[in-house]
């Protein structure tokens, strides 16, 4: 069983020799124990225990060193960096961690500090992160112009449109006058019954002409000359080539007017729609913005933590290896008491 795939695979240097031995404890960490915990053992096996498939016996001799430097305390190291401290008598073994700063064991082969694991996380989240908020920046960029240029055009289309409207009352007016100007008076010899047009033909020239609009027509009465119009629904005159009807004229006019507006009022729905989608995609992405800024603090409350519990062992650390020298020393006080009573 490799000391690398089994986390209860203790290794402990004993003997004079720096021997490895390799101890099976199946107790989690932190819980408390006893002699009988550490009966089960073996002489390392290094091509079964160790072997990598490219590392060496003698990267391990600085470890050798590091499990024998305190004769007074054995320790045991797993590949975990768990480490138990078992002191000589019955003092009570105590657990501790190997730091993050330890070279000798994080140096080994095959060994990872997860100190540089978290690192490489926070690293990788941090990027992921300003990369989500560049992408972001980008698309808040993006719709704002988008809004820009569409409000940008809803307000030319809405000056136009009212410049149209404006220019109604002119169109009218113009109509109005038009048809005003049409009418007239002129004194025009009659006609009597039975003569003919050939008998009262004149050269053109003694001939008072008199100016009216194109569409304006002449009724001839027998004995009075007067004025009218043709009314617009004659289809006799309406229909002869060349000829217009003004009232369909301003008819045409007046519908295709309404059908401007109309196209008008239609597209600026459209706009208003279509602002209101890039308003709401905004508030979307803002309410993103503000939930990556959340995830972001809680990441950085995790490391927070993460290295206050690292902190937080070493002081443990700190502390139980003061206990340990304090016992070793009253232990060493105890081996004298005994010497000089014997």
């Amino acid at each position: 069983m490799s000391w690398y795939g089994n986390p209860n695979c203790f290794l402990r240097c004993k003997g004079p020799k720096h021997r490895f031995h390799i101890y099976k404890i199946q107790k989690k960490f932190s819980v408390p124990l006893n002699s009988g915990d550490f009966d089960t053992s073996a002489v390392l096996d290094f091509s079964r225990h160790l072997s990598l498939g490219h590392n060496q016996e003698s990267d391990y001799d600085v470890l050798k060193s590091w499990l024998n430097a305190d004769g007074c305390v054995n320790k045991y190291v797993n590949c975990q960096g768990l480490v138990i401290y078992r002191n000589y008598g019955d003092s009570p073994s105590t657990w501790s961690r190997v730091e993050e700063n330890d070279s000798t064991f994080y140096n080994l082969p095959g060994i990872t500090n997860p100190y540089e694991i978290k690192l490489a996380k926070k690293r990788a989240d941090e990027k992921k992160i300003s990369d989500l908020q560049d992408k972001l920046d980008y698309e808040v960029t993006k719709l704002n112009s988008e809004v820009t240029y569409l409000q940008e055009k809803l307000n030319q289309e809405k000056n136009d449109r009212q410049a149209q409207v404006s220019d109604l009352p002119t169109k009218l007016e113009e109509c109005r006058l038009c048809s005003s100007a049409r009418g007239g008076s002129a004194d025009v010899q009659p006609w009597t019954s039975g003569d003919t047009v050939s008998s009262h033909l004149v050269p053109s020239k003694n001939l008072d002409v008199i100016s009216y609009p194109n569409s304006t027509s002449v009724t001839i009465m027998e004995g009075s000359s007067s004025w009218s119009r043709v009314e617009e629904d004659d289809s006799i005159f309406y229909s002869l080539p060349g000829i217009a009807n003004h009232s369909e004229t301003m008819l045409a006019e007046k519908q295709a007017v309404e059908k401007n507006m109309s196209e008008l009022v239609a597209q600026n729905s459209v706009l208003r729609e279509k602002l209101k989608e890039q308003l709401n995609r905004e508030k979307k992405f803002s309410e993103l913005v503000a939930e990556i800024s959340g995830l972001k603090g809680k990441l950085n409350n995790e490391v927070t933590n993460l290295q206050e519990q690292l902190n937080q062992e070493k002081n443990d650390r700190k502390a139980l290896q003061t206990q340990v020298l304090d016992l070793t020393a009253k232990l060493e006080e105890c081996r004298g008491v005994g010497g000089g009573i014997d």
